[in-house]
């Protein structure tokens, strides 16, 4: 089951410090930013709120918000259990549902292998997907070795033959190789 908790992340502190949300699902755990800060002194640490307080005007528009970022993350995660028959979601599919829902750009931190198997199913045409990768890297100047691990090419000319080049490419990957013999 989700676990959500709200906590300052730098509790001692005598200043302003930001309120982070703690998703934790599985034995995993994944912090928010709530893009929300409050001094040390008016929180609430039991509660997981801020303090009502006079000086602390923007308290209740704060903790509006938190139980509102809390109810977007249950409904999120009971959301995607009933799409996909009682599966659990995992924390980088509350964050994304959070995201959306919060008009945040949708961030993706990941390993290589991991961005290039999100931008062939991004793709409408998973082919086309892979061979633009493979065209911008080595354009790039990545590695072609590094390029053929990803893209599956045991063969350095059945690989170039795979990367659409037009002449301009060509012209442009002179000109660098030129522009670099002559520092």
């Amino acid at each position: 089951m989700l676990n959500i908790s709200f906590y300052l992340r730098e509790p001692r502190a005598q200043k302003e410090t930001p309120i982070v949300m703690r998703m934790v699902l599985g034995g995993k755990q994944l912090k928010y930013s709530t893009n929300e800060r409050i001094h040390t002194d008016l929180w609430d640490a039991e509660r997981q709120r801020t303090k009502n307080v006079r000086r602390n005007l923007h308290s209740i528009e704060i903790n509006a918000f938190l139980e509102n970022l809390n109810n977007m993350a249950v409904t999120a995660y009971r959301d995607y259990q009933f799409a996909h028959r009682g599966k659990s979601p995992s924390l980088d599919d509350i964050k994304i549902s959070l995201d959306k829902n919060l008009g945040r750009s949708v961030e993706f931190k990941t390993d290589l292998f991991g961005f290039f198997e999100k931008l062939i199913a991004r793709s409408e045409s998973g082919v086309r997907a892979r061979r633009s990768f493979a065209t911008n890297e080595y354009l790039a100047g990545t590695p072609t070795l590094t390029i053929m691990a990803i893209t599956g090419h045991k063969k350095e000319k059945a690989f170039l033959r795979y990367i659409k080049l037009v002449p301009s490419d060509h012209a442009r990957l002179l000109k660098d190789y030129w522009e670099k013999e002559v520092e």
